[in-house]
């Protein structure tokens, strides 16, 4: 005799006959997914209760771990579009590029100051290059909108070194600035 499932039931083949599997078994289906919500509730009162102020992190491993992870994924992005920039021309790549490069950089720098300059310092580091960050990006789907094409210009390595360098220029004005 073989059963097949169907919703909360049991269906044999050979007879048609139902198999109920029991108000247990709906109640427990039911009822299991709020398991995990009932802890997570109840751990963020004992935990804001407790008001537990000690961090456990290394100082260092904010700053590590952002050079790593923001820093090289920003930089290998800000590569990518500056050799694709070189290859095509294209205008809206340089923007990205430039942008994804501020971003990255400022964000670094940010994680590393933390320790020496305080949380002002870190915040108006990181919020002015991110927001001129994201006027350079913004500026790609208005290019793009624009329908701007590549142009083929002999200076664009030029180009791409003064975008780049202009980028990290300001974020060391903004940096001294602060």
């Amino acid at each position: 005799m073989k059963l097949r499932m169907n919703g909360d039931s049991l269906h044999s083949g050979e007879t048609g006959r139902v198999q109920s599997r029991g108000w247990r078994h709906r109640f427990v289906s039911k009822w299991l997914g709020l398991i995990p919500i009932a802890l997570i509730v109840i751990l963020t009162a004992v935990l804001a209760i407790s008001d537990i102020h000690a961090s456990m992190a290394p100082p260092v491993l904010f700053p590590i771990l952002n050079t790593l992870f923001i820093f090289g994924m920003y930089s290998i992005a800000a590569y990518f579009a500056a050799r694709t920039f070189l290859k095509t021309g294209s205008w809206q790549l340089l923007s990205f590029g430039t942008g994804i490069l501020m971003l990255g950089t400022s964000a670094t720098l940010a994680a590393w100051l933390s320790s020496v300059g305080g949380l002002n310092l870190v915040a108006k580091i990181h919020n002015v290059n991110a927001l001129m960050a994201s006027f350079l990006i913004l500026s790609v789907a208005a290019l793009a909108w624009k329908g701007v094409s590549p142009r083929k210009e002999p200076g664009r390595l030029r180009i791409l070194i003064t975008a780049y360098a202009a980028a990290l220029a300001f974020i060391a004005l903004v940096m001294a600035l602060a």
